[in-house]
């Protein structure tokens, strides 16, 4: 539509040419040249100073390209202006040679840069395309020009004759400077056609525009005449077209890009906030679910503890009065009875004891979980110290090595901790029974930034595939006709520990001993770790 609307006017032209053609006064056409050809030097800056300024933000070499060449075409267009006919001198005295002299220097250089620019991308073009080159060459052109045109005019080709009109020379510098546009419409079109980019549009009517414009020059014959007039408002509206397409994608386009991309983002704050409030909403939920569990949990875990230290307290006495009449009974009718029946007697006590040791220590358990803690600084290599004195004095016919290190201080409980030292190194003693010679550790060690305890031995050890039973109440790892025991131990050991905030855990192998490691609180917490060696402070 805007081929057709800007080729009417030159064909009803070229159909009615007698009818339209007039040759205007100098004093009106000067005015009307004045006021399209500064327009046009405006347009012209203006396309340059958007192009430039915006770059950082559109970053687009092709859009810089085209831009920063009408720095050269506004400045040439303003010396066309000056040097027209009827104008006070520019520098020299003016006149149709010279004003078409800095049109068609303008002109050319316009078609071949709009032709230049339809090979460069807006990404990936060369890097000599930068602002320092473009700024030289935009302004070494101008000065070029009027440096030949104003002090060197006899080496400049006349373009106009007075009395005769154009030249051949300038029609046909016209005529390559139409080639040159249509050459360039047909460069953009196909980029059109491959790259999409709706805004070449602009460009396309402008060059089309500006071909209609240049065929005008080259059939004028005053410099005042219709041709002029019809061929300056081309120049002008393709000028126009131009500056909106660089407009557009300098300015328009990104800044239209940055509001979609504010509002997504808006949009996108927006639903974090909501989400966010609904994960507020849930964790609330459910910190007063945990809450809520964990107050029952606590109070399941008190009536299950207040049950066992019942049911273990109460379960003493008649098993002591089952102990008690069995033994009455063995002692005073054992030689009435048969062998049979002295034998079930003997299983009856046997039981009987091993329940009583069984009710001892759930009640011991259960004492635990209902006694408070006093924590004070411990020397837990004096207390193990001790212990050892007391296992020595139960078998002395023993060799026992201990090692126990020095420096193992401890902020806890005495009397927990104290029981915790007494079923590890008596385990130790234990499973160290069957070999004639032991050696039992009790020793620490500093890793990442946490103390590690530990208490090894040299015994009978154990199945690590077999672990996970070994801290639950009544489960035992060996049978109790090989080492006696009632499995209450080391439940009653983690459980102390858990409640100093530390973990433990071990270490073992089938006759190749045992190691126990555990941590109190004071460092961060970390994952398991086998020590191997014993620190001494």
């Amino acid at each position: 539509m805007t081929t057709l609307a800007g080729a009417l006017p030159v064909l009803l032209l070229r159909i009615f040419a007698a009818q339209f053609y007039f040759v205007a006064d100098v004093p009106s056409y000067l005015v009307f040249h004045n006021v399209a050809e500064f327009f046009s030097v405006i347009v012209s800056l203006s396309i340059f100073g958007i192009a430039w300024n915006s770059h950082e933000l559109s970053a687009n070499r092709h859009t810089l390209f085209l831009g920063s060449i009408f720095l050269a075409i506004g400045l040439l267009d303003f010396m066309h202006a000056l040097g027209y006919s009827g104008m006070p001198a520019f520098v020299t005295p003016n006149s149709p040679l010279k004003s078409t002299q800095y049109w068609i220097a303008a002109r050319l250089f316009m078609a071949l840069a709009f032709l230049l620019s339809a090979y460069v991308y807006p990404t990936g073009s060369p890097r000599w395309l930068a602002k320092p080159v473009l700024a030289v060459v935009n302004l070494g052109v101008p000065l070029l020009a009027f440096s030949a045109i104003t002090f060197f005019p006899e080496y400049v080709p006349a373009t106009y004759i007075e009395g005769v009109g154009l030249t051949p020379l300038k029609t046909y510098a016209e005529y390559l400077i139409i080639g040159l546009l249509a050459w360039t419409f047909v460069a953009y079109w196909r980029r059109l056609s491959n790259d999409g980019e709706q805004w070449l549009v602009y460009f396309l009517a402008a060059f089309i525009l500006c071909i209609f414009s240049e065929w005008q020059f080259s059939s004028y014959q005053s410099v005042f005449d219709t041709y002029n007039v019809i061929g300056h408002l081309y120049k002008v509206a393709s000028f126009c077209l131009i500056y909106w397409g660089v407009f557009l994608n300098s300015i328009k386009l990104p800044y239209a890009g940055m509001r979609q991309a504010n509002e997504r983002l808006d949009t996108e704050l927006a639903e974090n906030r909501r989400i966010s409030e609904e994960l507020k909403q849930h964790r609330e939920h459910l910190e007063g679910l945990v809450a809520e569990r964990t107050a029952q949990l606590e109070a399941a875990n008190k009536e299950l503890e207040a049950f066992a230290y019942s049911a273990s307290h109460d379960l003493r006495a008649p098993l002591q009065t089952i102990d008690g009449f069995s033994r009455a009974l063995q002692e005073d009718y054992g030689d009435k009875l048969d062998a049979e029946a002295r034998d079930y007697l003997q299983r009856i006590r046997a039981a009987t004891k091993h329940m009583g040791q069984l009710t001892d220590a759930l009640l011991q358990f259960s004492r635990l979980a209902r006694s408070d803690m006093a924590l004070e600084n411990l020397d837990l290599g004096a207390m193990a110290r001790a212990v050892a004195d007391q296992l020595r004095a139960q078998g002395p016919a023993r060799e026992v090595v201990f090692d126990i290190a020095a420096g193992a201080n401890a902020y806890a409980d005495r009397r927990l901790l104290g029981a915790v030292l007494e079923n590890l190194l008596g385990n130790a003693w234990k499973f160290t029974s069957r070999h004639p010679r032991a050696r039992i550790e009790f020793g620490f060690a500093e890793r990442e930034a946490e103390r590690v305890y530990y208490v090894r031995d040299d015994g009978a050890g154990f199945d690590m595939d077999r672990a996970q039973k070994l801290f639950l109440p009544f489960q035992r790892l060996h049978t109790t006709t090989d080492f006696p025991g009632n499995g209450v131990g080391l439940a009653l050991v983690k459980r102390i520990i858990q409640r100093h905030g530390g973990r433990i855990w071990a270490e073992a192998a089938p006759e190749k001993g045992a190691a126990f490691y555990f941590t109190l609180p004071g460092t961060p917490a970390k994952a398991p770790i086998s020590v191997r060696e014993r620190q001494h402070e």
